[in-house]
């Protein structure tokens, strides 16, 4: 019994290990990057004598690598473990960051780099660390993902965009890439290094077979009904959702509000986002229920209308909120789902399938959006569409079954994870 006791210490500090490297590792994401190009596009473009434009033209040429690098990361983090291609994507995109603040004035040169960076950040992403909590964590894996997603994009999003503007305004842009290199190789590689583990095939079996759980292959779980509706309710959530983000403050001032008031609207929908990816993936280890992230996701619809049509700045405030409750509950539920409806063994595949059909999604959602404003003038016809897609995203969500807690016969010709039978251990 003793001995009982200690293995379960041990694997107690196996997985707090774990769960503290994965938060570190993933708040220095690509995340960082699009926040230190946003700071540096200005005066890069005066110092090389490039339009704003030609800059930001190389996410066309990065768009369609990043929509199929998703499943190639997931099939080598299944094939040959997750916690190698982490080390070596962060150290790489540190390195990538580096190389930035030495790019010459050639704009080849640039983009070159620039894709580097965008391939090296999107490695470092969620969906690895998606696949190494649920092979550590069960009854408390909504619990754990939340505090992964939600603490680590959270300091991503909130923290670094003032690391990186003091790096500004001290060294100029290249030091701010220099900076923020050093920053990512310190505060990533040496926690994932020391804690950072694989979890091991046997255990995560063992620890499927108690909870009831089956690992489906990723062509059994492209056969269900429940895969595509929450793949496709994840992909208009993420695609709407992101896109009224990141026009919130051109709506905004638009409407006649100051940069000064829009800004803080952005900043309480990432502050939102950021506790309720950890709020939702707590509710969702007690309820164990889709059903539950229905009304959630949907606050996002009352958020865009509050943003869309509201007078005062408390109000927009309040919009902001919520739609940050549905941004927070979109990106919790996903993983959690995944890895509970299809096992953890094909993780790695099935979600980044699932990931890659988010940015193809994502990446049209934007300009449609802007072609709505060039012909009508105004984005409430976009937003108005928007939210119409977040209503069949609702309705999908509501049709989802409970979480699978008994194992599935592989060989049924229509696979649909099971209805579970009671609550976890």
């Amino acid at each position: 019994m003793r001995a009982n006791r200690l293995g379960h210490t041990s694997i107690d500090r196996t997985r707090l290990g774990v769960l503290g490297a994965s938060v570190a590792g993933n708040c220095v994401n690509g995340l960082v990057a699009g926040t230190l190009l946003s700071i540096v596009l200005v005066p890069l473009s005066k110092d090389f004598g490039w339009s704003r434009a030609s800059i930001t033209g190389v996410g066309a040429l990065v768009a369609p690598v990043n929509i199929f690098l998703p499943i190639l990361v997931g099939w080598l983090g299944d094939r040959i473990g997750a916690r190698r291609i982490l080390l070596m994507g962060n150290l790489g995109f540190a390195l990538s960051l580096a190389a930035a603040s030495m790019v010459p004035p050639n704009l080849w040169v640039f983009y070159l780099n620039f894709i580097a960076i965008s391939i090296l950040g999107h490695v470092t992403g969620p969906l690895l660390f998606g696949k190494i909590i649920a092979g550590w964590f069960d009854a408390k894996r909504g619990t754990a993902m939340g505090l992964v997603a939600g603490l680590g994009n959270g300091l991503s999003t909130i923290v670094f965009p003032i690391v990186a503007a003091v790096l500004f305004t001290k060294f100029g842009w290249r030091g701010a890439y220099l900076g923020t290199s050093i920053l990512v190789a310190v505060i990533g590689f040496p926690p994932m290094f020391l804690f950072l583990r694989d979890p091991p095939k046997g255990r995560a079996v063992q620890r499927q077979v108690a909870a009831g759980e089956a690992d489906v292959t990723m062509r059994d779980a492209l056969r269900t009904r429940s895969y595509w509706m929450l793949a496709l309710a994840m992909a208009l959530g993420s695609g709407c959702m992101m896109s009224v983000l990141s026009h919130t403050v051109p709506a905004l001032t638009d409407r006649g509000f100051s940069l000064a008031q829009a800004v803080p609207v952005v900043t309480c929908i990432s502050l939102t986002g950021m506790l309720a990816q950890m709020g939702v993936g707590t509710l969702m280890d007690r309820v164990r229920s889709p059903w539950l992230a229905a009304p959630l996701y949907g606050m996002s619809v009352i958020g865009i209308q509050l943003i869309m049509h509201g007078t005062a700045l408390p109000v927009v405030l309040l919009g902001g909120a919520l739609l940050g409750v549905g941004v927070g509950t979109e990106f919790a539920i996903l993983p959690l789902l995944l890895s509970s409806y299809y096992g953890v063994a094909h993780y790695g595949k099935i979600a980044g399938a699932t990931y890659s059909g988010i940015l193809l999604v994502g990446g049209m959602l934007p300009f449609l959006l802007d072609w709505s404003f060039d012909v009508t003038g105004s984005y409430v016809s976009g937003f108005t569409g928007m939210q119409v897609a977040l209503i069949a995203g609702v309705v999908l969500i509501s049709c989802l079954p409970p979480i699978c807690r008994r194992p599935v016969v592989k060989t049924a010709p229509a696979f649909e994870p099971t209805v579970m039978s009671g609550q976890p251990g």
